[in-house]
């Protein structure tokens, strides 16, 4: 038997033992309430399949009962995806393109990275408006987003590179307004590696590619620059050519949108006479410098430069700090508590097994709501 097989039957086991400490029928409420946020109620005709399962040791299946029902989408997913689309982090907000892509992947049980990487959206074809317009979510806010929400290819007809939700809508409006596009990628890292830039920090990354806008001696004093400002910039600045060639714009034929153009953004070259010696971007091209000290704990795995948004998307998604940031976004949404930094045997494993599934988000939710910890 393989290990990997082993540590998923011990596991399993694990699960058993935390379930038979309770009750079945408390077991199943549990699980129905931590995943739909809503109560199982006694009439409810699924009750005693759940149960039934969870006396039978498969917790799993039983769990999946209840990612079957609406409010796993409609309230769950919802209320976990939604803090990535918006500056404020905030869950409550209305409905948008970004978190309508996060509730259709996990529920036709696609890759997640695709979240980075791919060329689609989610609406509804019920609605005229197209659904690279708020207005269109206002409309189906409220509905049965599992039942109404429906893929679209491409996710904009205007956009020749798309990256999930680093070219959406909400995205674009949150991070790429005015600026210099660098507050995108700080919340790339925040969201999807759940690492803020300032756990980044580095003073040994060369600044060979900090930008002109920045001054090299803020206040007459080049230390603050040395030891401060150079830390962050020189690798983030390194990285923000993914975004040279987009701009949000409010002015777009539905009112805004994120458009791509075949030359780099004025933005990214202004003020130039801060420091003229500085980097000047003149292409879409990045490189990846956070890589060395503590940053090696993002386990980067595949290319670590490339040109664009897409490649760029795939580098965060492929790393394994992107599988376990959606582990920890996961375990704090559900078991109503953030993972200790003791529990990274927890955490490993079940990042582990979110990569093994194909990176499913539906699964990764009812592998944590059935962790004994959690449990």
């Amino acid at each position: 038997m393989k290990l990997t097989s082993i540590v998923i039957a011990l596991f399993l086991s694990a699960f058993s033992a935390g379930a038979s400490a309770r009750e079945p029928e408390e077991v199943a409420g549990r699980l129905f309430l931590k995943l739909t946020g809503t109560p199982l109620s006694l009439g409810d005709s699924r009750r005693q399949g759940m149960i039934d399962l969870v006396k039978a040791g498969k917790l799993e299946e039983a769990a999946r009962i209840a990612t079957a029902d609406p409010a796993f989408f409609n309230l769950t997913i919802r209320h976990w995806g939604a803090p990535l689309t918006n500056r404020a982090e905030s869950p409550a907000i209305g409905l948008n393109d970004a978190t309508a892509m996060i509730i259709g992947l996990a529920r036709d049980q696609k890759d997640f990275r695709e979240i980075l990487t791919g060329n689609f959206t989610y609406g509804s074809p019920e609605v005229a408006l197209s659904p690279y317009n708020d207005q269109h979510y206002a409309q189906i806010s409220d509905l049965n987003l599992a039942k109404v929400l429906t893929r679209v290819e491409p996710q904009n007809a205007d956009l020749d590179e798309a990256a999930g939700i680093l070219t959406s809508r909400a995205w674009g409006e949150a991070h790429l307004q005015a600026g210099t596009n660098r507050r995108a990628i700080e919340f790339t890292f925040r969201q999807f590696l759940c690492n803020p830039l300032q756990n980044m920090r580095d003073g040994t990354i060369p600044d060979t590619r900090v930008h002109r806008d920045v001054d090299r001696s803020p206040g007459g004093n080049s230390q603050t620059y040395l030891t401060t400002c150079r830390t962050c910039h020189a690798g983030m600045d390194a990285l923000v050519g993914a975004y040279a060639y987009y701009r949000f714009d409010n002015t777009g034929p539905f009112g805004a949108g994120v458009l791509q153009a075949s030359k780099v953004q004025r933005k990214y070259n202004q003020n130039g006479d801060v420091y003229p010696e500085g980097y000047v971007t003149t292409d879409d091209s990045w490189i990846n410098l956070f890589t060395e000290n503590q940053n090696k704990q993002l386990q980067w795995r595949g290319p670590l430069s490339g040109k664009g948004i897409k490649e760029f998307g795939r580098m965060i998604a492929d790393s394994g700090a992107f599988s376990k940031c959606m582990v920890k976004r996961t375990y704090s949404q559900i078991c109503h508590r953030d993972l200790e930094t003791t529990e990274s045997a927890v955490l490993d494993g079940l990042a582990n097994r979110f990569e093994q599934s194909g990176y499913k988000l539906r699964e990764l939710f009812e592998q944590v709501a059935v962790h004994p910890t959690c449990l």
